[in-house]
């Protein structure tokens, strides 16, 4: 089995550790991203809850990875 790092991440001013065998930058790039993300729906939309902006982001995501394949 592969080493796994545990990277500490924020994500919207929640915090988390991730277990992962990707590189700590490289997840922490994506929190960074995601938290962007969730921030610029949220001043865009005053009334969305962040489980709104958590779902939005999730599916765009999704979306993307999708198309990709």
């Amino acid at each position: 089995m592969d080493n796994l790092n545990k990277v500490k991440i924020e994500v919207a001013g929640a915090g988390y550790t991730i277990a992962t065998t990707e590189q700590e930058g490289y997840v922490r790039d994506l929190a960074k991203e995601m938290s962007d993300d969730i921030d610029s729906l949220m001043v865009k939309n005053p009334s969305l809850s962040m489980n709104d902006a958590l779902v939005l982001c999730a599916i765009a995501y999704l979306s993307e990875y999708k198309k990709a394949e």
